[in-house]
């Protein structure tokens, strides 16, 4: 008896202008994909091949053979990673007329059916919105992704790296590393897996992630308080069985040297359980045109568990980073010209980040059946993160003749962030309406504490001033945060439509004990921040045909005031309202290889905060805002082997008082591609090449509180080539390929980051 053994890959790709299923097979044909198999049976190793080619697989009947072949590694098309198994094995690789690869016996007593479908550049689903994955194009917002493969072209080891290429993302690493997404930055804030990351964890290495969504918006019915600009979540890597045993290392500008690995494979296939280890050892003498001596340490062990009916993921992250900064700048509004502040402010300003997290996920099948799926949900994480900074921030570059006024700053502080949240989730139908209802709970406690002593301000015309000792030892004060939700949400489909309804009740409580900076004791006085509201979020999506759909959201948020920004009454500060309605069109062309997308959206924000002139350190309620914008973004596969990561976004927003919003640029566009070039069997060439470009925008001058505009645009030019051939991978990417002078984004005008010259980082790669 032989195993007769049929293996079904979804197939999700097609030429343009919808060609012949025999044309979209030679297209597939031709793309390349990155195998690490080991070897085993012919059907395990089939299947993991195509697992790793991103396929759907299904078993329509076997019976009985044995045939052990040999694995297969490195960077080929579908065939010729087959051929490569099949060789010496008495069976053979046929054509299919459907185009279908078909592996067949000599005798002709069995074959095996394979149906190629394209390696995701981009995501094409996500449960960050809706809670449970759902394709993108019925969900009513918008979803930006970056996935491994991009990070992996790219080189990119950090947040920061990985986000340059996000449609409407602008990321800075300074004093505060965040990403402005429209008019609004997201503080520094992340997530993971859905849950809130440490408020001291902004820049965080990148080994654990397997790909990054940023959710433009607000997002309440996620996130609880609002996180402004929008959600930047990191889909965490798994421990599923897939044996993985690869390294990585590699050499940068400013002597940087890391190395990498990735590691993993199933512990007991009876048990169902599975273990995973990524590490990373990055450093450097220096970040060029910045500080010395920068350095990230990971070790990620993750464990998975797999039954029938219950999966559970579990994994420890345990990370050392020293972040160090680039040149400041300063912009004369009567020259128009920007002076480097270079040795007036010290080179060394640095912060260290030691962080420990702990994570769980599980899922239970609780009944599965034609009329009704029931499953119970949840995850959990605890962060431990102390963080020591030692920065100068510049004020005005030129105080009559004096010089530059900075500040020395130094501090020390501990962030304990517990979050967690757990759902009932059902499937079920009625008539012809499918309903995805979700009962869901979630909290998050965080108990934080910061040195709060006296800054040392300083006049320069360039001597540089040491940096203040990081106060280990001094008071502490200690800040408290209690926040949870309860969700009701429901998803309907309906034949063409789709609806998202969700309610949320969330709560959200601070509570700070200062301490005095001249006394350096405790404060008995307690600054407060309780808000209690309830937030509804609705969203429709119209199918209008198979490639395309058009949807409507309406969404809401809120932003409590942190107890630290207080009024000199005592009186508490109002949160900050948000209201957001978007409208656009979702289509996916060359039947799915390319998504384009293009969506317009109005805000407006109840009210903020601003300096209180009157009392020094204090603040008051200040206007919102009002604004609205577009967004047009293309990414996937033009062809097989040409990739594409696309946006442009027009954003403009000001003040209901009518004064401007600052660091805002109305335009950012990004771009990335990618072309394979097949060499010989085993063999492939990359190349790559991107842009980064925003608009000039506006800041604030801080010695005569006037708005200026800055006129200078941003433009990043990058590129790589990778070289790949039977599991090794040599790669080399360069930054600002034209050493242009580009500036980040600032409130201020005598405080402005200088962006990276140019640089390179070349890496070498075995999958073993």
């Amino acid at each position: 008896m032989y195993r007769h053994v049929i293996v079904g890959v979804a197939l999700s790709t097609a030429a343009a202008s919808f060609p012949s299923r025999a044309n979209a097979a030679q297209s597939d044909a031709i793309e390349f994909y990155n195998f690490n198999v080991g070897s085993g049976e012919l059907t395990n190793v089939v299947r993991e091949i195509s697992l790793q080619a991103r396929a759907r697989i299904s078993v329509e009947r076997q019976s009985d053979t044995e045939v052990r072949v040999d694995g297969v590694h490195g960077r080929l098309t579908l065939r010729g990673a087959l051929e490569q198994v099949l060789a010496g094995t008495g069976w053979r690789l046929e054509g299919v007329e459907d185009g279908s690869l078909r592996i067949v016996r000599s005798d002709g007593a069995a074959d095996i059916v394979v149906s190629a479908r394209r390696r995701d550049f981009v995501r094409t689903d996500s449960s960050l919105l809706t809670r449970t994955d759902t394709p993108l194009r019925q969900t009513p917002g918008t979803i930006d992704t970056v996935t491994e493969e991009v990070l992996d072209n790219q080189n990119a080891l950090s947040v920061g790296e990985a986000l340059r290429n996000l449609p409407g993302v602008v990321f800075t690493v300074g004093g505060t590393s965040q990403a402005s997404i429209g008019s609004d930055t997201t503080g520094g804030v992340t997530f993971s897996g859905g849950l809130r990351n440490s408020a001291f964890v902004q820049n965080p290495p990148i080994t654990d992630v397997e790909a990054i969504e940023v959710l433009k918006g607000p997002a309440a019915i996620l996130t609880g308080s609002k996180v402004a600009g929008g959600v930047i979540n990191f889909v965490p890597k798994r421990a599923t069985g897939r044996r993985l045993f690869s390294s990585q290392m590699g050499t940068g500008s400013g002597g940087e040297m890391f190395a990498s690995g990735d590691f993993g494979g199933k512990i007991s296939e009876k048990l169902g359980l599975s273990v995973r280890l990524n590490l990373l050892y990055q450093m450097a003498d220096r970040l060029p045109n910045g500080g010395n001596d920068p350095y990230s340490k990971v070790v990620n062990p993750i464990i998975g568990f797999r039954t029938p009916g219950f999966s559970l993921d579990a994994g420890v992250q345990f990370f050392k980073t020293k972040t160090v900064f680039l040149d400041f700048a300063n912009y004369d509004p009567i020259t128009k010209a920007f002076q480097l502040y270079s040795s007036r402010v010290n080179p060394q300003s640095n912060t260290v980040v030691d962080s420990t997290r702990y994570t769980l996920a599980f899922e239970k099948d609780l009944v599965e059946s034609d009329g009704l799926i029931l499953k119970l949900r949840g995850r959990g994480q605890i962060e431990d993160v102390t963080r020591e900074k030692q920065f100068q921030s510049p004020a005005f570059y030129s105080f009559g003749p004096f010089g530059s006024y900075v500040a020395n700053l130094a501090s020390y502080g501990t962030d304990k962030n517990y979050a967690g949240y757990a759902d009932l989730y059902a499937k079920f139908r009625t008539g012809g309406v499918t309903h995805q209802l979700i009962v869901a709970y979630d909290g998050r406690r965080r108990d934080y504490s910061a040195t709060n002593i006296l800054p040392e301000a300083f006049f320069t015309s360039g001597e540089t001033v040491a940096l203040l000792s990081v106060p280990k030892n001094a008071a502490r004060g200690k800040g408290h945060v209690r926040e949870s939700g309860l969700v009701i949400q429901e998803q309907l489909g309906f034949g063409r439509i789709h609806a998202l309804i969700g309610l949320r009740q969330s709560y959200y409580k601070e509570w700070l004990y200062d301490v005095d900076p001249f006394t350096q004791q405790l404060s008995t006085v307690v600054t407060r921040t309780e808000v209690n509201k309830f937030l509804p979020n609705a969203g429709l999506v119209y199918d209008v045909s198979k490639a395309a759909s058009i949807y409507f959201a309406y969404s809401n948020d809120f932003k409590p005031i942190q107890a630290h920004y207080s009024s000199f009454s005592g009186s508490p500060l109002p949160p900050t309202s948000v209201t957001r309605y978007e409208a656009g069109i979702k289509s996916g062309l060359f039947n799915d290889r390319m998504t384009v997308n293009a969506s317009g959206f109005i805000f407006r924000t109840s009210s903020d905060i601003t300096s209180d002139l009157a009392h020094p350190g204090f603040y008051v309620p200040a206007a919102g805002q009002k604004g609205e914008g577009i967004e047009v973004s293309a990414a996937g596969s033009l062809t097989p082997t040409l990739k594409l990561l696309s946006g442009f976004t027009y954003s403009h927003a000001k003040r209901t008082d009518g004064t401007p919003v600052t660091a805002n640029p109305a335009y950012v566009a990004n771009v990335y591609a990618t072309k394979t070039f097949g060499i010989t069997k085993g063999q492939a060439l990359d190349l790559s090449i991107g842009a980064n470009y925003n608009s000039g925008y506006t800041a604030q001058d801080p010695f005569t509180g006037e708005f200026v505009k800055i006129n200078r645009s941003y433009l990043d030019l990058s590129g790589g080539i990778r070289y790949s051939i039977h599991g090794v991978t040599v790669n080399m990417t360069v930054n600002n390929i034209l050493n242009r002078a580009n500036y980040a984004l600032a409130d201020s005008i005598g405080q402005i980051n200088l962006a990276g010259p140019r640089t390179f980082r070349l890496s070498l790669g075995k999958n073993f």
